[in-house]
């Protein structure tokens, strides 16, 4: 048969806020803000294919506990339903999700220096809420598990200091402690009402620091930047072959390192060309190890949850290039736009299988072997180059209306070999150490593609 995995969202919010000039030198700024998120979660059936009706069972677990029949029920509130197209089957909660916060800022504005200092504190609560009694875990898993409450609070500051009209230095900082996402918190939410180990706060510190000139012929912006994150959570799902059985990893306590530099610069040549010139250079990392607690999907515990130590203090964070380039030439005459960019990207690293960072997984392996580094190791991909161009003209046909077209191809060149996700299976191979086993997975960049948008503006 056929499924449909459905999420519905019901958000509710509001927000109010007042501004006040204090002198022509302090502005005050303030807010409050509240929301509420429901989120339903089932999956319904989409077509039977031909089958006369549905049993609600899971396949995984109507052999592993021959003595109790009714763990295979994922519903044991209507276990011998007979369920048709449409029926909601499988799985069947709600996520509710409270927030409110008060912020305020104040805004200085001199000769010579402009600052500003800001904060903002309050709270996020959440629980789940299942329809379905399930056989695996009927006390924890029908109606309404325990609430959560998290106490949040942030606060950032900046200067600005305008050397002359020409030239600026700006500084910014930030600290906050926000709630853990909903979606990390539970350790199996389909089917289970039980909280993730260690859930707390996740912190955010970070700063950067701006050189910014702006002449006739010249703008440029240089930044450096860096950001600490710590207690970071995760939670993920699969098919573990040393247990023989889906787990549920979840993982606290997740520090990562974002540091780097920014380039920005338009440089005029001439009336109708310009140069564009931009780029960044990052380095990402997990700056300590993780903690993880593993369970099984079925409801045996491998004799307690199992609790290991992730070793991948810096290893490199993937999601993004850490090294991205851009040079354009920026054509301009009579309402007439040509862009043409060439862009570079590199440091582009594969996201990590945790479990392969693990003394467990890693066994008795000799750390200056070759299998080893194939186990550990984390793969670089290779940089790529891509080409972009864009047209766009406006006209002015009578006095009000003004009619435009932009046409743009992306990926110019149509190299296809730029991997923009790329990750290590959860699956792996304990046996033998095969990597190749359940090999790395990527998705690559579209060729060349290509778009046409045309507008009337009346005035």
């Amino acid at each position: 048969m056929v499924e449909n995995r459905v999420y519905d969202h019901f958000l509710l919010g509001g927000s109010s806020n007042v501004n006040a000039t204090l002198t022509k030198h302090v502005k005050l700024f303030g807010g409050v803000d509240f929301r509420g998120v429901k989120q339903k979660n089932y999956k319904t059936i989409n077509d039977m294919l031909g089958g006369a009706y549905w049993l609600d069972v899971d396949k995984f677990s109507e052999g592993d506990f021959p003595d109790d029949q009714n763990v295979q029920y994922n519903d044991l509130l209507h276990m011998n339903d007979t369920l048709y197209q449409g029926d909601i089957f499988g799985y069947n909660y709600d996520y509710h999700i409270y927030t409110q916060k008060a912020w305020v800022m104040a805004t200085f504005t001199y000769n010579h220096v402009d600052f500003h200092v800001g904060g903002e504190i309050g709270g996020t609560e959440f629980w789940r809420f299942g329809h379905m009694q399930n056989g695996r875990f009927q006390n924890e898993s029908y109606g309404k598990s325990e609430v959560r409450r998290f106490l949040e609070g942030a606060g950032k500051a900046g200067v600005t200091y305008k050397i002359n009209g020409r030239n600026y230095l700006v500084l910014n900082g930030m600290a906050s402690s926000q709630a853990p996402s909903v979606l990390n918190a539970f350790v199996s939410p389909r089917i289970r009402n039980k909280y993730t180990e260690n859930l707390k706060n996740e912190k955010i510190f970070a700063g950067d620091f701006s050189y910014i000139i702006s002449y006739p012929g010249i703008k440029m912006r240089l930044t450096a930047y860096y950001a600490q994150i710590i207690d970071a959570t995760r939670l993920i799902s699969f098919y573990h072959d040393d247990y023989a059985s889906m787990v549920n990893y979840s993982i606290s306590g997740i520090d990562q390192r974002h540091l780097g530099a920014e380039l920005g610069m338009e440089i005029k040549l001439g009336s109708m060309f310009s140069l564009i010139l931009a780029g960044n250079y990052g380095d990402y990392r997990y700056s300590d190890r993780a903690e993880v607690t593993m369970n099984a999907d079925n409801g045996t515990d491998f004799e307690g949850d199992v609790e290991r130590t992730v070793y991948w203090k810096n290893f490199h964070v993937s999601g993004t290039p850490q090294l991205a380039t851009t040079a354009g030439l920026k054509f301009n005459y009579n309402y007439w736009w040509v862009n043409i960019n060439c862009n570079y990207f590199d440091k582009i690293f594969c996201d990590l299988n945790p479990e392969r960072r693990t003394s467990t997984a890693r066994g008795a392996l000799d750390e200056n072997s070759e299998l080893y580094h194939q186990v550990v190791d984390q793969e670089r991909l290779k940089g790529q180059f891509t080409m972009d161009v864009s047209v766009s003209k406006s006209w002015r046909i009578k006095s009000g209306c003004l009619i435009g077209f932009n046409a743009s191809v992306t990926n110019l060149l149509n190299n296809k070999n730029l991997v923009t996700t790329a990750w290590e299976q959860y699956r792996f191979d304990y046996s033998s150490y095969n990597v190749n086993k359940f090999a790395n997975k990527y998705y690559y960049a579209f060729g060349t593609t290509f778009y046409l948008g045309l507008n009337l503006t009346f005035n």
